[in-house]
Parts: structure tokens; C-alpha cells; sequence
């Protein structure tokens, strides 16, 4: 099973090699009035901007006088709008049309890198996983300097649990990217992730009983990579009133954000039991319950977002995640800045005068037994 794209912020800018301009002006057609060409070339290379760029690129390939070079070019910035366009839209008709003009670019030009990266963005998404990897493989052998193909190639291996290997490609990303990029933070954060997983870390156990009429989902220590996948699994077997049990330290980010945003879209209740201790990435997927619920004994406890340094380093790119998460989940301003106020090294227990303070449902359990 592969992992799903992160947050929406590490394929933000699918496109990060070969150039989106020509850098000389097109012959004009016969009878026509000369156009600005070097405009024409820079509206068709913003494929961030599809209905800029799909009829600027119409343009210049229904010119018939560019060389096949740049004919390649302006098809695979077609491409690259029709597969912004599919991204935003999911419409299979816009997927086919990316791959049809990378098909193009590439016929014009097979040394075209970005165009086999391009076509690999399309297959991932539409998860045609070994077309994807062929393609993202193919291209890194032309250009191992695209962004979108090595950190779509880890995304593959990391899916297939090749730990070594995506890691190996996620650092390789990184170093493509500046320090200041928001999604350098987040691919750090899954390079940790994963080398903990090497080291021996398997994350958390995550299980599914079923006594009576109750079912319920246990999920019980450190939250890893890999964990959200592991919890889709386990709410398809459960019931539709499944209770989802927490105790855990906590552990990664987007894990345990996607933990979360599954049970908030099952309807699941959530329940720290009392003498249990839900801190965190936990506490953020407590969150998600529809209701939450915790004892007088029970621990849910919070703290900023950080990098898993030596010095535990806040991430505002992280904490940005929290916010949104947190934001969807409708959580008032009160309540986003109480859980994500507390330093890495300290933590913020909930109490029931704090959640009434900031405004945060969570329902009282009565004191019962520990059951596991």
C-alpha cells in the first residue's frame, strides 16, 4: 500500500526541473500578426495557472514552426497544467490529456527528463504504482536533480516497506531543496520517522475486538510511520460504532494527524481510559472523536510541534499542519493555541476546567478498571 502524499506540501511543486520557457521566439505563422512570443512562452510554462497555460501552449504548438525540442517543451508544459488541473479536479479526463502530452514530449524529445517525471506524478496519482516507479526511475537516470521523481520514488519504496531505499531517495530530495522550503521540514521529519522504523521501532499495535455488540479499536504505544495505514485497515473491519481506545506516548506527526482526520470522517468516539496516558501526536487523534471522551485519571496531554533533533526544535511548518488539522476539526482559536503553546519538552495536560475554558467538548467517563 503506498503512502499518501503529505499534508498536500511535499508535491507542491510537482515540476522542479527542465525549463518552461524557449529562450528564442518562435517563427510566425504566415499572414499572422507577430505575436509576443517570449510572452506566449512564459504564460504556457505556468502550469500552476492551467487556463493561462493550456491555450498559450495550444498556441505555440498550433504554430507547426518550433523545432522539436522546443515542440517537446510546450507539450510537456501542457502536460504539466493538465496534471496540475487533474490534481486539483481528480477528472480522469485531464490525467489522460497530462499523459497524452508527456507521451508527446517524449516522442519529440526522449532525453526529456521532466517529462518522464511528469507522466510518473500522473501514474503515482492514479496509483499505478510500477508504471509511476518506471517512470520516476527513468527519468532520475537523465536528471537525478528532480525533485518530483525522487521523492515520488521514495514514496514507492516506502510503500513497499523498502525502508533503506526511500529514505536513501527522501534524503536525496532534501538536498534538492532550500533550507527555507516548507516541505524540507516535513521530509525531515519522514526521514526520522523511517530510521527509527530501521532501528526496530514497528509502531504501534493497533487491534480490533469485538465483544457483544461493542466493538472496539485499540491503539496502544509509540505512533510511527506507517500507523495511519495501519488504522485504515483496522476501520474497515470495525463496525460503523466502533469507540477507538488510545494509550500512547505519541511519536510522528502525520501519522498521527491522519489518525485523527480517519476517525473525525468515521464518526468514531474516542476514550482515554482512566489510569491511560494519551500525549502528543495521541492527543491530536483523541481530537478527532465525535465525542471525546477521557476520566478524571485519564492523562491527554499537548505540546508544540518539533523536529526530532538533539534539541527538539519547534517546526512551524509542523505546527502549521496542527492548525489546519485542527481548524478543520472546528476547534476555536482558544483551543488551537492551548495545544500547541507548551514547548517540546513540557507538556500541557488537559483538564475538564482547561476544555470548558477554551471552549472543547469532551465528556466525562466514570471511573472503571483498567481493561487491558
Amino acid at each position: 500500500m503506498l503512502v499518501r502524499i503529505l499534508a498536500g506540501l511535499l508535491l507542491a511543486a510537482a515540476f522542479s526541473s527542465g525549463a518552461a520557457s524557449a529562450d528564442s521566439a518562435a517563427s510566425t505563422p504566415a499572414g499572422d500578426v507577430s505575436p509576443d512570443w517570449e510572452a506566449v512562452w512564459r504564460d504556457c510554462g505556468a502550469s500552476d495557472r492551467p487556463d493561462v497555460s493550456i491555450p498559450a501552449c495550444d498556441r505555440i504548438i498550433g504554430s507547426h514552426a518550433e523545432e522539436p525540442a522546443k515542440d517537446a517543451l510546450a507539450h510537456y508544459n501542457r502536460g504539466a497544467a493538465y496534471l496540475t488541473r487533474f490534481k486539483r479536479t481528480d477528472s480522469s479526463a485531464d490525467g489522460s490529456a497530462a499523459i497524452f502530452e508527456f507521451n508527446r514530449a517524449i516522442a519529440e524529445n526522449p532525453k526529456l527528463a521532466a517529462a518522464f517525471s511528469g507522466r510518473g506524478s500522473v501514474y503515482l496519482l492514479r496509483a499505478d504504482y510500477d508504471r509511476a516507479f518506471a517512470d520516476f526511475d527513468k527519468g532520475l537516470q537523465l536528471d537525478g536533480r528532480i525533485f518530483a521523481a525522487r521523492f515520488g520514488r521514495g514514496q514507492i519504496y516506502e510503500g513497499r516497506e523498502e525502508w533503506k531505499n526511500a529514505v536513501a531517495d527522501y534524503r536525496a530530495a532534501l538536498d534538492l531543496l532550500d533550507k527555507a522550503d516548507p516541505r524540507a521540514p516535513e521530509l525531515s521529519a519522514r526521514i526520522s520517522a523511517l530510521g527509527r522504523r530501521i532501528a526496530g521501532d514497528q509502531g504501534a499495535t493497533i487491534s480490533v475486538e469485538t465483544v457483544g455488540h461493542q466493538t472496539t479499536i485499540y491503539v496502544e504505544g509509540p505512533i510511527s510511520s506507517g500507523d495511519d495505514r495501519k488504522f485504515a485497515d483496522a476501520a474497515i473491519q470495525a463496525a460503523q460504532d466502533a469507540v477507538v481506545v488510545l494509550n500512547s506516548p505519541g511519536g510522528d506527526l502525520l501519522a498521527g494527524i491522519e489518525i485523527g482526520k480517519a476517525i473525525h470522517l468515521k464518526g468514531f468516539p474516542t476514550r482515554v481510559s482512566d489510569g491511560s496516558s494519551c500525549a502528543s501526536v495521541c492527543a491530536l487523534a483523541w481530537l478527532g472523536g465525535r465525542p471525546r471522551m477521557m476520566a478524571r485519571g485519564s492523562k491527554v496531554g499537548f505540546h508544540a510541534a518539533f523536529f526530532d533533533d538533539a534539541q527538539l526544535s519547534i517546526t512551524s511548518s509542523g505546527n502549521a499542519l496542527v492548525g489546519a488539522y485542527l481548524f478543520g476539526l472546528g476547534l476555536s482559536t482558544d483551543a488551537i493555541t492551548y495545544m500547541t503553546s507548551a514547548p517540546p519538552r513540557q507538556m500541557k495536560w488537559l483538564t475538564f476546567d482547561d476544555a470548558n475554558s477554551i471552549g472543547l467538548d469532551v465528556r466525562e467517563l466514570p471511573f472503571t478498571p483498567p481493561q487491558r
